[in-house]
């Protein structure tokens, strides 16, 4: 059973509609002093290699609950072939605006070519009741139009994908200091206690039994070794020194050998030697991140005898897989409360995943062990391929 967790943080239909930004006011004055436009529409091709567009922005507010998608038709794939703005005066010239609810009865048709962050391309349209409404407009001014809508959608997007990017930040942290507070109060501070009560113990001992102090100071003094042993494995994860001065993959070993001696857990790390050259270090402390969150995952809940970990680099893109032989889980009742929270170790991982631009794959069943997969473009100019 697979599910798959897509980076969509820089989907432009996402942030526009799940933003309480007035983009609406601010593109219908750009039109309104170029134009006087009545109706817009933004669509936006899904790939490249896909002819589906949809529809990531428009002038009617029904739209917005809407997963509307429209077939490329003879009007987009001329607007986008020529990269240059069109007018339509006859509908029957305009197939897409059937497609559209409002637009069925407008008269003339304006279609700006649109460039957008992530590549991505669409058609900018802007209707009229008017027969004949552009016909008048020069192209200079068409161009105008075109460069204006552009910049401020790209600049609209770009603060949006800052505010979600912030939002997530926070989130982690705040998760983080719960997690750290969680390991904190069930693992060295009821050590310290059990030491406090232990103490006095052998306080009253030394009197009644001062045979057995001995034995008893020898428990206390396992335990608080104990003790030292998991601060330092908290303080190795909230912040691990050594992936700021020697790079994710050394980092990552030391993680695999500490797992090891404190947890009595085989981990099988395989990273190539190259790759801390192809990613940069916020990369690296997020994929870091990832593959301590699903090694702690397996540890606690998967009884899995062993994991594994590959990371390295495969054509253009960045590669993590993390496997384990445990029990599995069930994926229906684990993201049941996905979006609530309800499992912080996967909402973590997915988030820091979509701070990075990669696309997190968790593949599990009940009994058959649990696959997570992580894949990252690479930006890096230094590419060697494989």
């Amino acid at each position: 059973m697979e599910h798959k967790v897509e980076n969509t943080s820089d989907n432009p239909r996402t942030l526009l509609f799940n933003s309480e930004f007035d983009y609406r006011s601010l593109v219908q004055s750009i039109l309104q002093s170029q134009h006087a436009a009545e109706d817009f529409a933004l669509l936006l091709r899904a790939n490249n290699a896909d002819d589906t567009f949809y529809l990531a922005l428009s002038s009617n507010t029904k739209h917005d609950a809407d997963q509307i998608s429209v077939r490329e038709t003879s009007d987009l794939t001329e607007c986008l072939e020529q990269n240059t703005p069109k007018i339509h005066d006859i509908v029957l010239h305009a197939p897409a605006l059937t497609a559209i609810a409002g637009f069925e009865n407008a008269q003339s048709a304006l279609y700006l070519p649109i460039d957008l962050p992530s590549r991505q391309v669409g058609v900018f349209i802007c209707t009229s009741d008017t027969p004949h409404h552009f016909t008048k407009t020069d192209g200079g001014q068409l161009r105008t139009t075109q460069l204006l809508l552009t910049l401020t959608l790209q600049n609209v997007l770009l603060g949006l994908q800052i505010e979600k990017e912030r939002a997530i930040i926070l989130n982690i942290a705040e998760d983080t200091r719960k997690k750290l507070a969680r390991n904190l109060h069930d693992g060295p501070i009821q050590n310290v206690s059990a030491i406090a009560l232990q103490t006095n113990y052998v306080m009253r001992l030394l009197q009644r039994n001062p045979q057995v102090v001995p034995d008893e100071l020898r428990q206390i003094e396992n335990l608080a070794r104990k003790t030292i042993v998991e601060i330092r494995q908290l303080l190795f994860t909230v912040r691990p020194l050594v992936l700021e001065n020697q790079g994710l993959r050394v980092a990552l070993y030391q993680l695999a050998e500490k797992i090891q001696t404190n947890y009595h857990q085989p981990v099988n790390m395989q990273i190539q030697e190259h790759i801390d050259n192809l990613l940069t270090e916020h990369e690296q402390t997020m994929i870091f991140y990832i593959v301590e969150e699903a090694i702690n995952n397996a540890r606690k809940h998967a009884q899995a005898a062993l994991i594994s970990v590959e990371i390295g680099q495969r054509n253009k893109f960045i590669y993590a897989d993390i496997v384990d032989n445990g029990v599995g889980f069930n994926k229906d009742a684990v993201y049941a409360n996905y979006d609530q929270r309800g499992s912080l170790g996967m909402v973590n991982m997915r988030e820091r995943a979509e701070l990075i631009n990669a696309t997190l794959t968790v593949e599990t069943s009940e009994g058959k062990g649990t696959h997570i997969s992580l894949r990252l473009p690479v930006a890096r100019e230094s590419i060697e391929e494989s």
